[in-house]
């Protein structure tokens, strides 16, 4: 498998630092454009209480934005664990104007330089 598309979850929570997803997000509308790509970071969350696979996904400031899914974190953490790299770009923002803000993204292995 080369990647496969998702979305991210746990966007309308705010972080423990009391930052909001939503307006991370929504900043990241504002710019946002297909013709460009753009990419985010994930992180793997060892201590989250929640899910002991936990990933969460940063935008380029290091802002979390929320999490991949469960299932999405059964295939994902396990290449993190082995030292791999994810590339997570965004393919659509979606939500706004009333409705909560959320991102599309495409998510893949890193390929390991020789």
């Amino acid at each position: 498998m080369n990647g496969f598309f998702t979305k991210i979850v746990g966007v309308t929570f705010d972080n423990t630092d009391g930052t909001s997803r939503q307006q991370h997000i929504s900043a990241l509308a504002e710019t946002f454009d297909v013709d460009t790509k753009t990419f985010l970071t994930g992180r793997r969350d060892n201590d989250n209480p929640y899910d002991d696979k936990a990933v969460a996904i940063y935008n380029e400031e290091g802002q979390q934005l929320g999490y991949l899914s469960r299932k999405v974190n059964e295939t994902v953490a396990p290449w993190m664990d082995e030292g791999s790299d994810l590339l997570v770009e965004v393919v659509n923002v979606t939500g706004g104007e009333g409705s909560h803000w959320g991102l599309n993204i495409w998510v893949e292995k890193k390929l390991q330089s020789a």
